[in-house]
């Protein structure tokens, strides 16, 4: 059988592949597959209906369910290089960094912190001092992670999308502030 759809000559074929089962398939004028559909009358009277990955189940002229199958890529690792260059080796470059709290009069406080990465065999690890100024340990912290060294290295933070970044966050406007009142006073003095 020929028919014209969208102005396109198709050529359809039916074939029964089965005693209640039908192929058909629509090819173009050169013989080329555009889609095929088989179609099964089950026992209670409805029509299962499949074309490539979706199945339809159609009773009394309605649709009263419909599937679709998916065949997912199995996740893989990234390629990566510093160059930005394709590799067959995942990056090595992946650091941990997180934060330890205390409470103290219904106020919790950073006591300890640390991060490690590849570039070194043991954590490095800042404690609270004498003077219980967790916002030292912090930017201390912070500081040495910005090393040119750590560059290429991505950052795992434990918690720090909840409680953490609270303490992180803070710390790092009160250090901007002081840093900004610091370059304040030091312009005027230049100036004088």
């Amino acid at each position: 059988m020929k028919y014209t759809t969208t102005s396109k000559p198709v050529i359809i074929k039916t074939a029964k592949i089965g005693p209640e089962q039908v192929k058909k398939s629509a090819y173009s004028i050169k013989g080329q597959l555009l889609s095929s559909v088989e179609g099964t009358l089950l026992a209670d009277g409805s029509l299962k209906r499949t074309s490539r990955n979706k199945t339809v189940f159609i009773q009394n002229d309605k649709i009263i369910s419909r599937l679709e199958f998916y065949t997912f890529k199995p996740v893989t690792m990234a390629p990566y290089n510093k160059n930005n260059k394709y590799s067959a080796f995942p990056n090595p470059n992946i650091g941990t960094f997180d934060v330890e709290t205390y409470e103290t009069d219904s106020i919790a406080k950073i006591y300890a912190l640390g991060f490690h990465s590849n570039l070194q065999e043991k954590p490095i690890t800042f404690y609270i001092g004498k003077d219980l100024d967790s916002d030292k340990i912090v930017i201390d912290c912070i500081k040495m992670m910005l090393q040119s060294k750590y560059s290429e290295v991505i950052w795992y933070c434990h918690n720090l999308g909840g409680f953490d970044s609270h303490f992180i966050i803070n710390t790092l406007l009160r250090y901007n502030m002081y840093m900004t009142n610091v370059g304040a006073e030091q312009a005027q003095q230049a100036e004088q």
